[in-house]
């Protein structure tokens, strides 16, 4: 039953983000970010790829889809999670929301652990769905 009821918050709170509100952006991003961490921490790289977004044609932004050169960038993300990770569990800072020419950008500022130096991790809505494009 309790698993049963995390799938249900997890899909509630990926729904809320087709809408306009700033709490459900906030709540959509923070599950987004930590279904990501889980996947980071799987044997398989491949796993990430569904929560990234890459380019397509005339440097849109699509989903990743596993070409070698994503894959390269996959395999450093992977190992940049891992070392947040590392640190200790994530804190929740900061939500910010920013207007780009190609979009809006959805970032959480966290902390990991005791460390105090932050690290933002940036999504942008396609098609519905939240695709990390940045970790800063």
């Amino acid at each position: 039953m309790r698993a049963w009821t995390s799938v249900l918050l997890l899909a509630t709170s990926l729904c809320a983000a087709c809408g306009e509100s700033t709490d459900a952006n906030e709540g959509a991003v923070r599950a987004r970010i930590e279904a990501l961490l889980v996947a980071a921490q799987q044997d398989e790289p491949e796993a990430l790829l569904p929560f990234l977004a890459g380019r397509g044609e005339e440097g849109r932004r699509v989903r990743a889809t596993g070409t070698d050169r994503e894959m390269q960038d996959v395999l450093r993300l992977r190992q940049r999670i891992r070392d947040h990770l590392a640190s200790g569990a994530p804190h929740f800072v900061r939500f910010e929301t920013q207007g780009k020419r190609s979009g809006t950008v959805f970032a959480w500022h966290l902390t990991f652990g005791d460390k105090d130096a932050p690290a933002i991790y940036a999504f942008v809505d396609i098609n519905g769905d939240l695709l990390l494009v940045d970790i800063d």
